[in-house]
């Protein structure tokens, strides 16, 4: 699945929870940092590995991750299941 593909369901996905223009923004800009962050990773890792890595990196560059694992979860943990 490509980026824009992505960020299309995900739109579809928080519009049709009604959460807010800022939130759809944050979750946007959240799985597109994700999708580019795993592209550099190794095909043969598991959804779960690629997860760990990029939260890891997130947090040594000093942000905050878990209110981001938290986002995920708020929509039913739908973004990681696109990337999956």
């Amino acid at each position: 699945m490509t980026i824009p593909q992505a960020m299309v369901e995900v739109r579809d996905a928080i519009r049709l929870r009604h959460f807010s223009y800022a939130a759809e923004k944050g979750y946007c800009h959240w799985l597109q940092s994700y999708m580019e962050a795993v592209r550099m990773l190794p095909l043969e890792w598991s959804s779960e590995e690629k997860v760990k890595r990029f939260l890891t990196d997130e947090a040594k560059r000093g942000v905050a991750a878990k209110a981001l694992l938290a986002d995920v979860e708020d929509v039913g943990g739908y973004a990681t299941r696109l990337i999956a």
